[in-house]
């Protein structure tokens, strides 16, 4: 059964999901309006959509093989760990973060296939890697100052606004556009 969390009310609520979720190929809605959520890892959703304040990612994302997945989260990103973010199956999904992730000194791979990835500006990250059929861009790139940093994007580029991508620091990093 798809399942909505919803606390976003007068006095918003924090969603805390400690543990992986096993979607079974439903969808998974939570809003949380002006209040945190913390999610560990999600897999074979079939949508997946959270707003919140901050979302904070303990685990991977990955959905199921059904024509039309999605993955949505609307609002500042943390990454608590390294994260990947899959729809790349046979029904490739579209991935749309709509807000700033801060990513902690962690890697984030997103791999959408011959679908979209939609992002806003990412920082702090070590390695970035995002492969889909077009990549919308929304706000700056900036690396983590670690040995051996890079962002990587494999498919089309498309720039929503000006965008700085910046791996220069004490450790420099590559940037490859395939």
């Amino acid at each position: 059964t798809d399942v909505t969390i919803n606390t976003d009310h007068a006095n918003d609520g924090i969603v805390s999901i400690v543990g992986p979720v096993a979607c079974g190929n439903h969808e998974l809605t939570i809003t949380s309006g002006t209040a945190n959520t913390n999610v560990d890892g999600i897999t074979a959703v079939d949508n997946l959509s959270i707003t919140a304040s901050t979302i904070n990612l303990g685990g991977n994302i990955t959905t199921a093989n059904i024509l039309g997945n999605s993955v949505t989260l609307t609002g500042a990103v943390t990454l608590d760990t390294t994260i990947y973010i899959g729809t790349n199956n046979v029904n490739d999904g579209i991935v749309s973060i709509v807000g700033a992730v801060t990513a902690g000194n962690h890697n984030l791979t997103i791999e959408s296939g011959s679908a979209n990835t939609n992002v806003d500006a990412i920082s702090g990250v070590n390695g970035l890697i995002i492969t889909a059929v077009t990549i919308n861009l929304g706000g700056d790139i900036t690396t983590a100052d670690i040995l051996g940093n890079s962002v990587s994007f494999g498919g089309d580029v498309t720039l929503d606004t000006d965008v700085t991508i910046n791996t220069d620091h004490a450790n420099d990093g590559i940037v490859s556009i395939v």
